[in-house]
C-alpha cells in the first residue's frame, strides 16, 4: 500500500492534515514516520498500518517576526520564516540619508527554526497527483475484494509514546486531536458445510391386540409365577433352618457336657467370681476375651467391670455373625453369667 493509495481511501479531503505513521523500533518499540511522496510504501505490522494525523491550524503557519535585518542582494529559501526573499533588481539602490548613530538597543534572541521539517502547510497537489487520486478511488471501487479496510481510530495527544520524533516548531494556539488510521487487510472466512440431517427412525407399528382368552392366560402365568418365586424362597429358608438345626445339635452334643461342668459344681451353680475366672477354659479359640484370675474380681466394681468385658465377647448381638458352635457356645457362656451376675447384685445388695 503506497501513500497515494492510503489517501485516494482517506474519506477526508483537507489540504491542512500532516500525515505520520508508526515505524517499528527495536530501542523503544515503534517511532512516527512523517511521509509525503505519493508513490512511497506505508510501513506495516501483522499487515495493519497505523497512521497519526494532526489539523495544522493557519495560525501555526504564519510567518513569525523577526528583529533580524536582512542583507540586501541575497535571496532566501521558501522554507525560510524569516522574511519572504528579496527579488534582485538591477537599479541601483538610491543611498540612504546617513543618520545619527544612537545606542543600539537590546535584540532579541530569535526563536530556534528547524531546517530539516516544519509545520508548514502541506504543498498543494499537483494537477497529476489530484487526477491520480481521482482515479484511485474508480479502481477500488471495481476490485473490493483487494482493497483493505479503513478504520479510523482517535488518538490521544497526551500520551507520551505519540510525542513526534522530529523537532517541532512550537504552537501557539491549541491544536485538534489526531485521528490514527489502521488498514486491516481482508480475511477471508471459510463457513463449514452444514450436517447432513439425521435419519428419522421409523415408528415401530402398535402390538396386536391380544384377544379375551389370551389375556387371561397371560394374567395367570404372572400369578403362577409369582407363586412358584415364593415357594422357592420358602423352601430354601426351610432348608437353612433345618441344616442349622442340624449344626447346632452337633455343636450341642459336642460342648454340652464340658459346659455343664463349668457352670455347675455337682448340680449346684457357681458363683460369677469362678465363673469369670475360669471362663477361658471353655471359650472357642480367638476370642478376644483376656484370662483374669480371683484376685481381679475381689471387690464388687471389679466384678462389674469383668461382667461388662465379657458381656461385649459372648452377647448373642456380637456372636450374629459367627458360626453355629461359635454361637452354642457363646449363649451357653452368656446365660449362666448372667444368671450368677444377677444372685451375686442380690447376695451384695450392690
Amino acid at each position: 500500500i503506497t501513500f497515494g493509495d492510503f489517501l485516494a481511501n482517506f474519506p477526508i479531503r483537507d489540504p491542512s492534515l500532516h500525515y505520520r505513521f508508526q515505524v517499528e523500533d527495536s530501542k523503544f518499540g515503534y517511532t512516527w514516520k512523517d511521509i509525503k511522496s505519493t508513490t512511497e510504501a506505508l510501513p506495516s505490522k501483522a499487515n495493519i498500518v497505523t497512521a497519526k494525523i494532526l489539523k495544522l491550524d493557519t495560525a501555526s503557519c504564519l510567518k513569525r517576526k523577526s528583529n533580524l535585518r536582512l542583507k540586501s542582494g541575497i535571496k532566501y529559501s521558501e522554507s525560510s520564516e524569516l522574511a519572504p526573499a528579496p527579488v534582485q533588481s538591477n537599479k541601483k539602490e538610491a543611498p540612504k540619508p546617513v543618520k545619527k548613530e544612537t545606542a543600539p538597543e537590546p535584540q532579541r534572541k530569535p526563536t530556534p527554526v528547524s531546517t530539516t521539517e516544519t509545520r508548514s502547510k502541506p504543498s498543494q497537489p499537483t494537477p497529476t497527483q489530484q487526477s491520480q487520486s481521482q482515479e484511485t478511488p474508480r479502481r477500488t471501487q471495481s476490485s473490493v475484494d483487494t482493497t483493505p479496510k479503513v478504520v479510523v481510530k482517535e488518538a490521544n495527544l497526551l500520551d507520551g509514546d505519540d510525542q513526534p520524533t522530529s523537532p517541532i516548531k512550537p504552537v501557539t494556539e491549541v491544536r485538534k486531536a489526531p485521528v490514527a488510521i489502521s488498514v486491516e487487510a481482508p480475511v477471508a472466512v471459510s463457513t463449514p458445510p452444514p450436517p447432513p440431517p439425521e435419519p428419522i427412525a421409523p415408528t415401530p407399528p402398535p402390538p396386536p391386540a391380544l384377544s379375551r382368552e389370551e389375556l387371561v392366560a397371560k394374567r395367570e402365568a404372572s400369578v403362577q409365577e409369582q407363586v412358584d418365586s415364593a415357594l422357592r424362597e420358602k423352601r430354601e429358608r426351610d432348608e437353612a433352618r433345618e441344616k442349622e438345626e442340624q449344626e447346632l445339635e452337633e455343636a450341642r452334643s459336642k460342648y454340652d457336657r464340658s459346659l455343664t461342668a463349668w457352670a455347675t459344681d455337682n448340680g449346684k451353680k457357681r458363683n460369677v467370681r469362678t465363673l469369670l475366672s475360669t471362663m477361658h477354659t471353655v471359650i472357642w479359640a480367638g476370642s478376644r476375651w483376656k484370662p483374669i484370675g480371683l484376685g481381679d474380681v475381689l471387690t464388687p466394681a471389679q466384678v462389674k467391670l469383668a461382667y461388662r468385658k465379657a458381656m461385649l465377647v459372648v452377647h448373642t448381638d456380637r456372636c450374629s455373625g459367627l458360626d453355629v458352635e461359635k454361637k452354642f457356645i457363646g449363649k451357653r457362656i452368656f446365660e449362666a453369667i448372667n444368671e450368677a451376675y444377677t444372685e451375686f447384685l442380690e447376695k451384695e445388695d450392690v
